[in-house]
């Protein structure tokens, strides 16, 4: 579509981002926000939130690492007659971020530097602590430098009480010592603690090997974020935790995308 109709200041435009993850589905506007685990009926309340835009040109950006739940998704999509993008497609295209000679990066680690583009000037590092914890690096010519990918804080529990016959199901939740005094406790502590000891070994090791030593500003999200932040902050001042961080690259994305 030519860059005079979608610009038009006569249209109302409503740009939304949805982020089709492993466990959950989100989506922001620039007003709203919404995030759903996949139970029943999660696709009547996406419908649901989208309808409340229903008298603007509503354009949607969309990333997924769940092919599954994007295929119930597009038909719903197509029957409201919104327009739609596939994100990683515009990523490609874009050149605010230099990534494609990383092989097989995931696009929700591509559009978690761009979300963290959008508010501050690279260098720097982005921690997205969900089913799986990474790690990237960006330099100050807007590089992607890498990164490391390990299991997050639920996936760890799960698979101590998965493999093995006598550990049990463990919630997570916040650790005032170290030692646990029975055994959920200590499954807490083992993986809190050392989640924790292990991104920042990391981000040192990045700093040192990338940076030459240089503290860089280090950007936190995702839902478990809220248990290393506090770690982090103590570390460094410049550690900002950002909750929507790949939403708000693809919202990002779209607006400074030449349509």
């Amino acid at each position: 579509m030519a860059d005079t109709t979608l610009r038009n200041k006569s249209i109302a435009l409503n740009f939304t981002a949805i982020d089709i993850g492993n466990s959950r589905i989100k989506i922001k506007s620039s007003a709203r926000s919404l995030t759903l685990e996949y139970e029943k009926n999660w696709e009547r309340k996406v419908k649901s939130f989208l309808h409340q835009y229903s008298n603007d040109v509503l354009l949607i950006g969309y990333s997924s690492v769940n092919p599954g739940k994007l295929n119930i998704l597009l038909p719903i999509l197509k029957q409201m007659n919104v327009i739609a993008f596939d994100i990683k497609r515009m990523a490609e295209k874009q050149y605010f971020l230099e990534y494609r000679h990383i092989k097989g990066i995931g696009i929700d680690r591509v559009l978690g530097m761009l979300g963290a583009m959008s508010f501050i000037n690279p260098p720097f590092i982005t921690v997205d602590c969900g089913t799986a914890i990474t790690i990237n690096a960006v330099n100050k010519n807007s590089k992607c430098l890498g990164g490391t990918i390990m299991p997050g804080i639920t996936t760890q529990m799960k698979s101590l009480a998965e493999k093995t016959s006598a550990l049990p199901k463990v919630e997570i939740k916040s650790i005032k010592k170290t030692v646990g005094k029975e055994t959920a406790n200590a499954i807490r502590s083992g993986v809190l603690t050392g989640t924790k000891g292990a991104i920042k070994e990391i981000i040192n090791k990045i700093e040192k090997e990338e940076f030459a030593s240089k503290k860089v500003p280090i950007i936190l999200t995702g839902g478990e974020s809220v248990y290393v932040f506090r770690e982090l902050k103590k570390q460094r001042s410049k550690t900002y935790p950002k909750k929507d961080l790949v939403l708000d690259g693809i919202l990002w994305l779209m607006k400074n995308y030449n349509f």
